[in-house]
């Protein structure tokens, strides 16, 4: 009745809880439902509100909610789209239904979605949309109604509300938290105290929990005040141990309770821990667990020792690798940390190493790949390079899914250069498979560190152990060498007496052994890694040129002033001062640490602002020219042709059109052009039957640029190839995140003359380059 408008949508809410756990789906209707939309008959949205409260996914996994060109498409993805979520809330809204009940059928739905990875995505999604949506409503009914979904709603609907009210100040929602403790779904509970945990100051609410009538809520107090280790709560546990009647949990706090009165009597905190540690590892290496890891006892492991020198148990190990065995997620399991706090760092990598090695001697059978976690996490700096190499080989053996994996792994490990090797990956590297899981690492990282990707790379930059001076001393013991950065980025090595050698000596007889062998190894590793830093921040910073970034004042002198490194990065450019993205003012950062104007007067860099390079598209062609005489009277050498480089302007009636076709019918070798559109960080288009494609794109954020040609197949690229079009696009904030070519898809084509003219004449000086047209006659 209510599809045929004969009745109001408050009919259906006595069904809504019966409808919690139906996902029977009946995908006869489906068509149908789609015909009604094609029709365009109120019946087709009262529709869409059924399949959304009966929480019936498949629909909207086949069919696009919002206005689209296609009518079905049966790719999974939609669910993952922005848009699609918020078509689907649209129309729940128009057709009055309650934001409870919104809740509901969108949380519900992620029950569609087995793996729990793709499930995490699709909440996360879900919460930024109805994050979105809060604007404009009524407050007051809006926290009415998450308060009453936390309390009354199914599991998924709960851990939603927690996700959405966990975007703002917590403090807020305390009260709302707190009230769903007696929850006794293992993901709520699990969510709730991943929120609470970062609450010590709530303590005292989490004490009055302890007297309870609900045995739930008991339980969650003592399991947080264990995670806390509170030694202030005991004699407010043992009031509590004095009136449980709950058997088991009468145990857990006599536990706890001993735990503590260990801790006040003297002990150091470290036995307490240990033995939460070992219980821990008991319960942990059991069951399903235990059998998972049953291959490494086959193993020569070598012994562990704690940091006080005592032997660790082979079972407490097998708990710690059980934990990566058993993860649903990859990444670093819930207290493996724990399980390693206690344990000496360096016979715990002799373990990982050996671990690893085992595993490849084995054939790196890939449902084992958990390995390559485990050892990235705990197995120390030296696994960086072993984890590197590898990625390389697999890579080049037709092993892409491992090796991309490898790179989520390694981005875990501690050592600062981990992540650069990733970044560095992320950029320039052969198999666009790795290239992609570097990025997405990079992006997880920098989303657990609640920064941009940007703000990430700029803090991984290394200073490589220069001082102010751009000098660091090697010392053999008899014989101390100075290592000096000179203004093109090049090492100069002087001896004790300040003569200038060739090259770094070896260590000689006369030399301390120990300290010469030391000192000469670091040297070696600091200039393999200048270089990878050096190609790596030219790449970066023609990028930064490229899409216009900026940096904020504090920001920009952090990174440009204070790193030697990008310092002389900084002193070869020129920068500007911006607002939005007119420049009002172009500096050049002196090597005394002033700032110069184009007419050599001293530049005041203001407070704040934002500072960015200087395009010569904004130089008028007489500061132009005095820039560049400014940079040769100093003998400057720019790290990357900022000032020389070819410019290019949308001609009138390419400003008027979709395609630039100043490049169409240019014949070249498809092997050329895939390898030099790759190098400059396009990607290859979507790869049809048999490996054919026909564009390669580029996504930088809020545009992107997709250049057609004739088409080519993967590892068949060595026949002529023709140009076809060129065109732009503009991306959306959602869109603008993936490196999938389905952005361009979702994404709309815009004129040239829409696009900044930096950015379009960036694209167009690579895709001449890539033709191997004249890039100096570009305009």
């Amino acid at each position: 009745m209510y599809l045929l408008g004969t009745e109001s949508v408050e009919a259906l809410k006595p069904h809504i809880k019966e409808w919690r756990n139906d996902y029977y789906e009946e995908k006869e209707n489906y068509i149908r439902l789609q015909d009604l939309k094609r029709l365009d008959l109120p019946m087709y949205r009262r529709g869409i509100v059924l399949q959304a409260l009966r929480k019936m996914a498949g629909f909207f996994t086949r069919y696009p909610i919002y206005e689209s060109e296609e009518e079905r498409t049966d790719d999974k993805e939609l669910m993952f789209e922005y848009r699609q979520l918020e078509a689907i809330l649209q129309i729940l809204e128009e057709e009055n239904i309650p934001l409870g009940f919104q809740i509901e059928a969108l949380g519900g739905m992620g029950e569609a979605f087995g793996n729990k990875k793709k499930k995490a995505s699709y909440l996360e999604l879900c919460v930024q949309v109805f994050r979105d949506r809060k604007k404009g409503q009524d407050m007051e009914q809006w926290e009415k109604t998450m308060a009453k979904t936390v309390l009354d709603g199914s599991p998924e609907a709960c851990c939603l509300c927690l996700k959405v009210l966990k975007q703002y100040k917590d403090e807020a929602y305390k009260d709302i938290y707190l009230s769903c403790a007696a929850n006794s779904s293992k993901q709520v509970r699990a969510l709730l105290l991943d929120i609470c945990r970062e609450h010590r100051e709530w303590e005292p609410d989490i004490l009055k929990l302890l007297e309870a009538k609900k045995v739930k809520e008991r339980e969650f107090a003592v399991m947080l005040l264990e995670e806390w280790g509170a030694v202030s709560c005991l004699p407010k546990l043992q009031e509590a141990l004095g009136r449980e009647k709950n058997k088991k949990l009468a145990e857990q706090m006599q536990d706890f309770i001993e735990e503590l009165q260990g801790a006040l009597a003297g002990a150091d905190g470290q036995g307490r821990s240990q033995n939460a540690n070992e219980r821990l590892a008991a319960e942990i290496f059991r069951g399903n667990r235990k059998r998972k890891v049953e291959w490494v006892q086959s193993l020569s492991l070598p012994e562990v020792h704690r940091k006080d020198g005592s032997p660790v148990s082979a079972e407490y190990m097998f708990a710690l690798l059980a934990l990566y065995a058993d993860m649903e997620e990859p990444g670093i399991p819930k207290n493996a940390k724990k399980l390693a706090e206690s344990l000496d760092a360096e016979s715990l990598a002799d373990y990982m190493q050996m671990l690893y090695e085992g595993w490849m001697s084995a054939g790196a059978e890939a449902k084992k790949r958990w390995v390559l976690y485990a050892v990235s996490v705990h197995g120390g700096s030296r696994m960086v390079p072993v984890l590197h190499s590898q990625i390389k080989i697999w890579a080049e053996n037709q092993r892409g899914a491992i090796a991309a994996e490898t790179v989520q792994a390694l981005a875990l490990n501690d050592s600062p250069q981990a992540l650069l090797l990733v970044d560095h990956m992320s950029r320039k590297f052969k198999f666009r498979q790795i290239k992609n899981a570097a990025g997405a690492a990079l992006q997880n990282t920098a989303s657990l560190l609640g920064i941009s990707r940007e703000e990430l790379e700029d803090r991984l930059v290394p200073d490589l152990g220069f001082d102010s001076k751009m000098e660091q001393m090697f010392d053999y013991g008899s014989r101390k060498f100075t290592v000096r950065l000179n203004q093109a980025l090049e090492m100069e090595i002087y001896d004790g007496n300040g003569k200038r050698l060739k090259n770094m000596p070896a260590p000689g007889k006369q030399d301390d052994p120990e300290k010469a062998a030391s000192s000469n190894q670091a040297f070696k590793q600091m200039k393999k890694q200048l270089k990878e830093t050096i190609t790596s921040q030219k790449l970066r910073l023609e990028q930064a040129l490229s899409v216009a970034r900026f940096w904020e004042a504090d920001r920009w002198k952090a990174l440009f002033v204070q790193n030697p490194v990008m310092h002389l990065f900084a002193e070869g450019l020129i920068w500007g001062i911006y607002e939005g993205q007119e420049c009002r003012g172009a500096f050049r950062y002196m090597e005394d640490g002033t700032f110069n104007t184009v007419e050599e007067e001293e530049f005041v860099l203001p407070e704040t602002g934002k500072i960015g390079l200087v395009h010569p598209l904004e130089l008028t062609a007489e500061d132009l020219k005095a820039w560049k005489e400014q940079l040769a009277d100093y003998e400057i050498v720019q790290p990357f042709d900022q000032l020389g480089r070819p410019v290019c302007k949308a001609t009138k009636e390419e400003q008027e059109s979709l395609p630039v076709s100043r490049f169409a019918d240019a014949p070249l070798n498809g092997l050329t052009l895939s390898g030099r559109l790759l190098g400059m960080g396009w990607f290859r288009g979507e790869i049809l039957d048999a490996g054919f494609f026909e564009n390669y794109y580029r996504n930088d954020g809020a545009f992107g640029a997709e250049l057609v040609f004739s088409g080519s197949s993967v590892g068949y690229e060595y026949d002529e190839v023709t140009i076809k079009e060129l065109y732009f696009y503009r991306l959306s904030p959602e869109d603008a995140k993936s490196s999938a070519h389905r952005a361009f898809e979702n994404g709309s084509r815009c004129l040239p003359g829409e696009v900044p003219g930096r950015y379009f004449s960036e694209v167009l000086l690579q895709v001449a380059k890539a033709v191997g047209e004249q890039v100096q006659n570009l305009d």
